[in-house]
């Protein structure tokens, strides 16, 4: 019997090294194959990289991205840097 997952989009991920979203990316399509696992560049939280994980098509806007940097506790939450696609 398989179970569901939930997994709410937007939503930010921390990985201690940044190739790990390509595992992350990989994991998650086998999920749902229209999300997406994107570091944001330039920007460590707590010793992590952070990436933001959402559906194809549909990528948050900055303001969005940095409400949710915020929220998290990031200091840096101006978001002027972008993410990779």
């Amino acid at each position: 019997m398989s179970q569901a997952v939930l997994l709410n989009v937007p939503s930010l991920v921390k990985v201690d090294d940044y190739h790990e979203f390509d595992a992350l990316n990989s994991h998650y399509r086998k999920l749902n194959r229209n999300l997406r696992v994107v570091e944001i560049e330039g920007l460590e939280f707590t010793g992590q990289y952070v990436g933001l994980v959402y559906l194809f098509g549909q990528k948050p806007a900055k303001a969005v991205v940095a409400r949710m940097l915020k929220q998290a506790g990031c200091q840096q939450a101006n978001v002027r840097k972008r993410w990779n696609h």
